[in-house]
């Protein structure tokens, strides 16, 4: 609809190289209110670590060619994308209304530092406890620093959970319709 803006949920994939068809998949399956549709955007990335001036260059070109709410860009990722999310909301600390990192990953540092960086986002942040592949502790150790940092921080854990679950988040009209809800700057 050329007379409407619509929000931008950038999402960031796992790994070193995307899956294309799992992310397709999975991002087909995101929970879009009725009333509140949204433009998905899903770059690929072949770093270790996502980059914040390539994502930048592409939300600034979605931005270019279609109508954007600025103030309603909102920023995810499950595994390698879940601490990319963290990565590139530090590095662009006045673009996002809110963020969502799943199950992040935690090597080859820790992104716990990042904390102060990000802490005056709003944030949704979860993870399995029976993670094997991306540190829990390190997790919990991040919710705990955005705590005392006073931050906006949902944190869930995932009793059991390995390191999946991603579906039944995004999924989820609970957890997406709380991150559409925060407007940047409010």
């Amino acid at each position: 609809n050329d007379s409407k803006q619509y929000p931008i949920f950038m999402f960031l994939h796992g790994g070193v190289t995307d899956d294309w068809f799992f992310n397709n998949f999975l991002t087909n399956n995101f929970h879009i209110p009725q009333n509140d549709s949204y433009i998905i955007v899903r770059p690929s990335k072949l770093e270790m670590d996502w980059d914040a001036k390539k994502i930048l260059d592409v939300l600034e070109d979605v931005k270019s060619k279609m109508n954007v709410d600025d103030d309603r860009v909102y920023l995810t990722g499950l595994s390698m994308g879940g601490r990319g999310t963290f990565i590139v909301a530090a590095e662009l600390p006045d673009y996002f209304a809110a963020i969502m990192p799943l199950s992040p990953h935690h090597a080859p540092y820790s992104y716990v530092h990042l904390a102060e960086d990000v802490a005056h986002l709003p944030i949704w942040l979860s993870h399995g406890d029976a993670d094997s592949v991306s540190s829990y502790e390190m997790a919990v150790e991040m919710a705990q620093e955005l705590q005392d940092l006073a931050a906006e921080i949902e944190f869930h854990t995932v009793i059991d959970g390995e390191h999946e679950g991603w579906f039944s988040i995004y999924s989820d009209p609970v957890a997406m319709e709380w991150i559409l809800s925060h407007v940047r700057g409010q």
